[in-house]
């Protein structure tokens, strides 16, 4: 495991270091576990599940993002982290905060995953900067834009190869970056 403590300089040359394994990958989907969206990058791997120890079929690359998060096709922005909190219909914005699989992010996730289907849409280039954020510019005017929206030192987002625990790369927290 390996990552970065906080921003500062350096930072650009670590993520785009990191994240490179991901040039010519192609997107396949996005899904979210409460407010933390996962995007799945690459070929099918299967990996056993920790909690359950059935095999389960991921995307060779994962990002799991805890920050701000906007993911644009070639028309203009697609889904970002705030539809997450927005209901896709029409009158149901007097119910609670829409749950896992209700919201207009989860209804655009599931649009992506036709997109990542087709297999044409792959990362052609990231660009970084030294405050833990980036760009992967995608085939197709696709992007994926991530940015770090706080001054703590926290986990903002990771990069990781679903089944290996030692590929994981933390952008930003001490704790995990450390180890």
């Amino acid at each position: 495991m390996s990552g970065m403590v906080g921003p500062g300089a350096g930072v650009a040359a670590g993520v785009e270091d990191a994240l490179s394994i991901l040039v010519g990958e192609r997107l396949r989907y996005l899904g979210r576990a409460a407010d933390l969206a996962w995007i799945g990058f690459g070929d099918d791997v299967e990996v056993r599940s920790e909690l359950t120890g059935a095999m389960r079929t991921l995307a060779e690359h994962a990002l799991h993002v805890q920050c701000a998060l906007r993911i644009a096709g070639p028309d203009g922005p697609f889904v970002g982290g705030g539809d997450m909190w927005i209901w896709p219909d029409p009158g149901a914005a007097d119910r609670e905060r829409p749950d896992v699989g209700e919201a207009l992010f989860d209804r655009r996730a599931d649009q992506l995953a036709s997109v990542g289907d087709t297999g044409l849409v792959t990362v052609a280039t990231i660009q970084a900067d030294d405050w833990g954020g980036f760009v992967l510019l995608c085939s197709h005017g696709w992007s994926v834009e991530v940015f770090p929206d706080t001054t703590a030192s926290e986990e903002q987002w990771r990069y990781f190869r679903p089944g290996d625990h030692d590929s994981h790369f933390v952008v930003f927290d001490e704790e995990e970056a450390s180890k």
